[in-house]
């Protein structure tokens, strides 16, 4: 009799320690699961965008304007990595988004003024100069990057701009 007590003890206590544990690691994996779902729902909810701003007055060809946007884009998300990496992450997994739209008006001060808006507004922004070694004088400002950001923060800039 002493050996089944001994018994159902040990399964008792083996049963104990087995079920605490799968709760345990139920309850990390529910908590996960939940902070998981929780990340997705802002992200779907959340649009996010980065827009280039391009000169077409300067006459650059298409590869080189391609190039020049390279530049804003690359200078945008090293500018969010050290300034907003949630946000950047948003939009990474937002399907990393970018539209290209032609300046409304010829010259850099149009770029300046949108550029001064979008700081304002908290937006991260990248003016490109070109190096002058091919199509436009060295310091040209041939692109404005803006964002990546909220696309409702970013549409109050640029909305009224038309694609390229």
């Amino acid at each position: 009799m002493s050996s089944e007590r001994h018994l159902d003890y040990q399964t008792l206590v083996t049963g104990l320690v087995i079920g605490f544990s799968s709760a345990w690691i139920l309850k990390r994996n529910i908590i996960n699961t939940m902070s998981l779902v929780k990340s997705v729902a802002h992200v779907t909810q959340c649009n996010m965008k980065l827009v280039f701003v391009v000169r077409t007055d300067l006459g650059i060809g298409k590869g080189k304007l391609a190039s020049q946007c390279s530049h804003a884009a690359v200078r945008c998300y090293q500018n969010m990595l050290n300034t907003s990496p949630k946000t950047l992450r948003l939009w990474e997994l937002n399907g990393q988004p970018k539209i290209v739209l032609k300046a409304e008006e010829d010259g850099e001060q149009y770029l300046l003024q949108l550029h001064d808006k979008a700081k304002a507004l908290g937006l991260v922004t990248a003016i490109i100069r070109d190096s002058g070694k091919t199509q436009v004088e060295s310091g040209t400002i041939t692109v404005l990057g803006i964002g990546p950001g909220e696309s409702f923060i970013v549409d109050q800039i640029t909305k009224h701009l038309k694609l390229l």
